[in-house]
């Protein structure tokens, strides 16, 4: 009976209202949206390549200013990376209203496909967003042979994939890991449980040591 209740708590109201008081004046991601055949493919992707690249440091930035309203240290260093990781497992659940397993399809529209701003009540989406910039940020920090190779997709309206490539065969994106790792997190609150505090620093280091790996064996 106990285990029922609590598998059907919500979110601690007092951080929830933490998070919504943090994120005001939270700075919004607005890429440049190729939405009509107008551009071509090249265009579009060289645009947005140099929207991404060049914003990086300013959403790190962000991340940051966000991140210190919580007493949360952000810095490419591992002891702070751990503190990110920590708050990381706790918390962002409760960034964006049904950021869950099964969610929506107009809030994965809006954030794999740029299909609405990310303000009002998506402005959380900016922090999941900016979390995985500041992880692909740490994993070349630590490996300078890796780097990021973001595109447009190949239709219009349909957003952008951000890829960080090391070795031959090893690609993954950091950006899409934190969106789903937001939701592993939500269906650990759901069950009781609490999210590995390390998520974030194991799987910044579980991506160097692969691409680490694999270059040796090349």
């Amino acid at each position: 009976m106990f285990e029922w209740l609590r598998r059907k708590q919500g979110p601690p109201a007092g951080e929830k209202h933490r998070i919504v008081e943090a994120l005001v004046n939270y700075p919004p991601y607005t890429p440049p949206i190729w939405c009509s055949g107008v551009k071509s493919l090249d265009n579009a992707n060289a645009e947005y390549v140099s929207y991404f690249m060049t914003q990086r440091p300013e959403r790190v930035e962000a991340l940051r200013s966000f991140l210190a309203k919580f007493n949360v240290p952000l810095s490419l260093d591992d002891l702070d990376i751990r503190a990110v990781s920590a708050w990381f497992s706790s918390h962002v659940d409760l960034l964006v209203d049904g950021l869950r397993h099964q969610e929506d399809e107009s809030l994965w529209r809006a954030y794999n496909y740029f299909d609405v701003p990310w303000t009002n009540s998506l402005v959380g989406l900016n922090v999941v967003f900016d979390l995985g910039v500041y992880v692909g940020e740490c994993i070349l920090a630590r490996n300078p042979r890796m780097k990021w190779l973001p595109h447009v997709k190949p239709e219009p309206r349909t957003g952008a994939s951000h890829p960080i490539f090391g070795a031959i065969g090893h690609v993954f994106d950091p950006i899409q890991w934190s969106y789903t790792e937001c939701k592993n997190v939500h269906s650990a609150r759901l069950s009781g449980e609490k999210w590995n505090e390390g998520c974030i620093s194991g799987y910044i280091d579980s991506q160097v040591r692969r691409s680490s790996s694999k270059r040796r064996a090349d």
